[in-house]
């Protein structure tokens, strides 16, 4: 999956990773 943000390139391994998005109501 690829996001467009500005969050550091680890923290968005991490939150894929753990699947934070599917806990994330903005996405």
């Amino acid at each position: 999956m690829l996001a467009i943000s500005n969050y550091h390139q680890d923290w968005q391994s991490v939150y894929f990773e753990r699947s934070y998005y599917a806990l994330d109501s903005v996405v």
